[in-house]
């Protein structure tokens, strides 16, 4: 008996997701408890640190507005906004629940996110 081949969890996916005010863009790779990793001002990149986590976590990346693939819209003018927008980023993909893991810019959009959304991560 043979073993089918299937793409492994930890096989990098691109996605897009609508959500009020915005559109973003997000990678996301991996199997297990939903971890929303945030990027600094650098913007986004897949790196070994998401690499890693994905072996343990289902990592969704998203690409902040204003930043590569995102658009600077018109519904998302601070980080409370951008908080809103990833609470319901959480609701969509992850079924109401995330950790959630920031790096600079990132880890202020995080502390929003903990302050307006307790319940989100």
């Amino acid at each position: 008996m043979s073993a089918i081949s299937s793409p492994t969890s930890t096989e990098l996916r691109e996605g897009r997701i609508t959500l009020p005010g915005c559109e973003m863009r997000y990678l996301e790779a991996g199997d297990g408890p939903a971890l929303l990793h945030l990027h600094g001002s650098g913007g986004l990149r897949w790196d070994q640190q998401k690499a890693m986590l994905a072996e343990r976590f289902r990592v969704i990346a998203p690409e902040a507005p204003g930043f590569g693939g995102s658009a600077l819209p018109d519904g998302v003018h601070s980080l409370a906004d951008l908080a809103g927008a990833l609470a319901e980023m959480i609701s969509q993909l992850a079924g109401g629940r995330a950790h959630v893991l920031g790096t600079s810019f990132g880890g202020r959009v995080a502390t929003w996110l903990a302050l307006l959304h307790p319940v989100r991560g």
